[in-house]
């Protein structure tokens, strides 16, 4: 009985985890076509274009814009992780310690 219960267990982990793959490809393939769409925008172009200004003795001074220097001071993205929210990778983590540890539980009460 526990062998089969084993059984089981194993197959919903390996379907579990081929889920979690998918699901992050599929989040991962997403921001990678987002961002190639965001870089082909002339104005978004334009706009990260770094500023270019002449020296007395001709040499050219290439300096950030501010927006990239907002950009870069914004925190934008620190409340996610791959993508996705940190409270949701909070709860996948704990949801999938704890199936760890009932699988390892199970485990040892076969033997």
């Amino acid at each position: 009985m526990w062998e089969s219960l084993l059984g089981v267990a194993d197959g919903l982990v390996e379907s579990i985890g081929e889920g979690v793959t998918q699901v992050l490809d599929g989040r991962v393939d997403l921001q990678v076509q987002k961002l190639q769409e965001k870089r082909k925008d002339p104005e978004v172009l334009k706009a990260v274009e770094p500023a270019k200004a002449q020296r007395t003795d001709g040499a050219t001074i290439v300096g950030q814009t501010p927006q990239s220097v907002a950009a870069q001071h914004s925190g934008q993205g620190a409340d996610t992780i791959m993508g996705f929210d940190k409270q949701t990778v909070m709860i996948g983590g704990g949801v999938l310690t704890a199936l760890i540890l009932s699988i390892a539980l199970i485990a040892r009460g076969s033997r």
